[in-house]
């Protein structure tokens, strides 16, 4: 007999996605379910990647990839549209890189880029945030764990 149980977080809809209401909403879950949950997937918010990190700190927390490369096509197709096609390939890529020197090659190559111009801090600090949580989503710093892939 398993002893563990997997449960689904209920669907919330929250219109104030802010590092306070993600903290009470776990607050809630896991009073109500009076477990510590192993796991979680997120779809990457920086306002919930802390909440998660802060308030179950003892459980494994992964950004769903399917939701990340989702927000990098979003935050970051400006790029293609101003024909600057190496910048956005490697922001697409940088979740699927294997290695550790590559992946910081990348990321040093970008911020190098998005540090030429001033209409550029936002991409950049979006990206900063992201890479502060580098080891959530990225495979090459995550720890090694079995998903079902994208097909």
């Amino acid at each position: 007999m398993l002893k563990e149980k997997n449960v689904l977080f209920r669907i919330s809809f929250i219109n104030n996605e802010k590092y306070e209401t993600y903290q009470w909403l776990l607050k809630q879950f896991l009073e109500k379910h009076k477990t510590t949950s192993k796991l979680f997937v997120t779809d990457g918010d920086p306002a919930i990647c802390k909440a998660v990190s802060d308030y179950a700190s003892k459980s494994d927390h992964f950004v769903c990839q399917w939701h990340l490369k989702r927000n990098f096509q979003r935050h970051f197709s400006y790029l293609k549209k101003n024909n600057l096609e190496e910048y956005d390939d490697m922001v697409l890529k940088l979740s699927d890189l294997t290695d550790k020197k590559q992946f910081e090659n990348y990321f040093s190559t970008l911020e190098s880029f998005f540090n030429t111009n001033e209409s550029y801090k936002k991409s950049l600090n979006y990206l900063k945030d992201l890479i502060s949580y580098k080891e959530k989503w990225d495979n090459c710093h995550r720890k090694l764990m079995f998903t079902a892939g994208e097909n």
